[in-house]
Order: C-alpha cells, then sequence, then structure tokens
C-alpha cells in the first residue's frame, strides 16, 4: 500500500543529505519532495518552486499521513526548517525512518511538546480537502480503413466491315451505219474528261459515358459502454490520545 513519509530537519542540507542517501537505496527522486520555509525549494528537488507547499500538505492526506501532525509540520517550516517527503509502500517505511534519524530528523511530538511549553498553541485553522473525480466522456474520429478509387485507359481492337463504292470509266467501240450530220462533222476545241471515284474508309472516334461509380459514405450508430475507475480521497477525524 502507497504511504508518504515526512522529515523535518532543522537544516537544509541534512535534508538534502538524506535525500541523496535514499536515492542511494533505489527510491527515485520524482517520489520526493523538498520544501523550506518559505515554500520555495532547494535545486535538489524537481518539483516547481511556484507551488504552494501547504497546499501539497494537504494533497498528500490518504496516502499515510497523519492528520494530526500537519500543523506541526507547518509550524516546523514556518520556524525555518526544511521538510522532506518520501512516496512510498510500507514494506519501506523502516528503511527511510533509519535514514531520517541517521540525518537528524526531528522527533515531531517532541518538539511539539517543547513549542507548547514555551507557549505555542495550536490554533491555526486548516481546510482538509475531500476529493472525488468524476467521468468525462468525450469523442474523437478514428481511421478504420476505407477504399482507394484508381482510374486506367485500357485499348482493344476494333474490327468492322464497311462497305466501299468505286467508279471506273469503260471506254468500248461499237460499229454504226447511218448518215452523219453536221454536228457530227463538228471539231471538239475542248478534251472530255470523265473523273473515276472511289471510296475510302475515314475512321473517327467519339467519348461516351457509359456508367459512373458513385462513392459515399453512409454514417452508422452504435452504443458502448465506458468502463474505467474514478477516486474519491476521504478524510477521516481520530480523536487523539
Amino acid at each position: 500500500m502507497g504511504m508518504v513519509i515526512m522529515g523535518l530537519f532543522d537544516e537544509q542540507q541534512q535534508a538534502i543529505r538524506a535525500q541523496a542517501a535514499l536515492q542511494a537505496i533505489g527510491i527515485p527522486l520524482n517520489q520526493m519532495n523538498l520544501v523550506n520555509q518559505n515554500g520555495a525549494e532547494p535545486a535538489a528537488s524537481r518539483e516547481s518552486q511556484e507551488d504552494n507547499w501547504w497546499e501539497r500538505l494537504k494533497d498528500m492526506l490518504g496516502f499515510g499521513v497523519d492528520h494530526e501532525d500537519l500543523p506541526y509540520y507547518h509550524e516546523g517550516l514556518r520556524r525555518g526548517g526544511t521538510l522532506l517527503t518520501v512516496q512510498t509502500d510500507e514494506s519501506r517505511e523502516n528503511e527511510v525512518a533509519g535514514i531520517f534519524a541517521d540525518y537528524n530528523a526531528v522527533d515531531i511530538d517532541t518538539r511539539a511538546k517543547e513549542w507548547s511549553s514555551a507557549g505555542w498553541s495550536l490554533d491555526k485553522q486548516m481546510a482538509i480537502p475531500v476529493v472525488e473525480e468524476k467521468l468525462k466522456i468525450g469523442k474523437r474520429p478514428i481511421r478504420r480503413g476505407g477504399v482507394r478509387i484508381y482510374t486506367s485507359v485500357t485499348e482493344k481492337p476494333i474490327e468492322e466491315p464497311v462497305t466501299l463504292r468505286e467508279e471506273h470509266v469503260e471506254v468500248t467501240r461499237r460499229p454504226v451505219d447511218r448518215a452523219a450530220t453536221a454536228s457530227d462533222m463538228g471539231a471538239v476545241e475542248t478534251p472530255i474528261e470523265i473523273t473515276e471515284t472511289a471510296e475510302e474508309p475515314v475512321v473517327s472516334k467519339q467519348a461516351k459515358v457509359v456508367e459512373e461509380v458513385v462513392v459515399q459514405k453512409a454514417a452508422t450508430e452504435r452504443t458502448e459502454t465506458v468502463r474505467d475507475t474514478v477516486r474519491r480521497k476521504d478524510v477521516d477525524v481520530k480523536k487523539a490520545s
């Protein structure tokens, strides 16, 4: 089970050395957080310096942090301490606590008693949020196949018979026995020309649309059940003994 372990140090360098020791035993840097009294973090931490440390402390509720101790850590930070938080699981709790002790982490209960005997009282109001996630479902289009259309031109041989007409001049002589007339005796000044004709095939092409391929999209609807989990962070208040 995940939990957050917190250690308050009087000196910032003690907290930084403790953080390095925790890294050496395999705890990733992104599971640790250093905060000083101004809410700004030392360079050894990767978190943004603009975030409010008090809000982050409250956000840790529900992850193994003792609710009643948070105001004491708050007071320790206000008095110049440095807070090191480690997010890990229960199996490493004693290991982390041992390193905190090696680098002189404050016993928060003892320190709170010292502050109380010096006149400090716990009077700061703290709002602890109860957080609940809501599931928000949207839609986005995705590609699921389709068709790709190509056009091509092919050729094929065509044979078709056509009747062609030809005219030829035929010259024949035939015997005649009649009296000649004046016109028969007249001379022909221009030659008589008779033309022979013939037909030849002339090919022309005309394109006609004989079919259309119609492409369109048809939309259908379906209902799909989305299953997920949402988290809720509750606040449990226990009376201190």
